[in-house]
C-alpha cells in the first residue's frame, strides 16, 4: 500500500461496517441507517456529547426509515471503534496493538455505553470485540469465541465478525431492550 493510504483504508472499513449494519439491522442496503462520523470519532473524543454519535460511525437515518428505532437502539447502548490493519501483533505480557485499540474503545466510550471494536486485518477473518456485559449475551448464540484480561482494563471477548452479523438482528434488539 502507498505510504499515507492507511486513513483512506480505515475510512472505506468505517463505510463497509456502517452498510453491514444497516443491512443486519433492517435486511436492506438502502437507506443506510449509519455513516462514518466527521473525524472518525475525534469530534466524539473532544466533546463526549453523543446524542446520535455512537464512536466512529452515527446515525444518518430519518425517524421514518425501516430500522430507525432498532439503529437508535444500537447507537444507545454501544461506541464503536473500527480499525482495519495490514497485521496485528499481540503477544501476552506486552502492550500490544491489540491492547492499544481495546484501550482507545473504552476510554472513547460515554459511561453507560459500551465498547464495540471491529477489527479487519489483511487475510484474515474480521472480529468483533467486546466487553462482558455483551459477551455474555453473545456467548448464548456463538460458541466460538476468545477472550483477553488485560491489566486494569475490562476484558476483550472476540468473535467472527460474520458470526455475529449471522444472528437474528431481533435477538440482539431484545437484550439492548433490557
Amino acid at each position: 500500500m502507498k505510504r499515507g493510504s492507511g486513513k483512506t483504508k480505515g475510512s472505506g472499513y468505517e463505510r463497509d461496517i456502517c452498510k453491514d449494519l444497516t443491512f443486519w439491522i433492517n435486511g436492506t442496503k438502502k437507506p443506510l441507517l449509519f455513516w462514518r462520523s466527521i473525524s472518525s470519532g475525534g469530534h466524539f473524543t473532544v466533546t463526549k456529547k453523543a446524542s446520535m454519535h455512537a464512536g466512529d460511525i452515527t446515525v444518518i437515518a430519518s425517524p421514518d426509515d425501516i430500522g430507525y428505532k432498532e439503529a437508535i437502539a444500537f447507537i444507545n447502548y454501544f461506541t464503536i471503534e473500527c480499525k482495519f490493519y495490514k497485521n496485528l501483533q499481540f503477544m501476552l505480557g506486552h502492550t500490544s496493538e491489540l491492547e492499544n485499540f481495546w484501550n482507545q474503545a473504552i476510554t472513547q466510550k460515554e459511561d453507560k455505553k459500551h465498547p464495540l471494536l471491529f477489527l479487519k486485518i489483511n487475510r484474515r477473518n474480521q472480529l468483533v470485540g467486546c466487553d462482558d456485559e455483551f459477551a455474555e449475551f453473545l456467548k448464548q448464540h456463538i460458541h466460538q469465541y476468545s477472550s483477553y484480561k488485560f491489566l486494569d482494563k475490562p476484558s476483550l471477548h472476540l468473535f467472527k465478525k460474520d458470526d455475529l452479523l449471522s444472528l437474528e438482528y431481533s435477538l440482539v434488539n431484545k437484550f439492548l431492550s433490557k
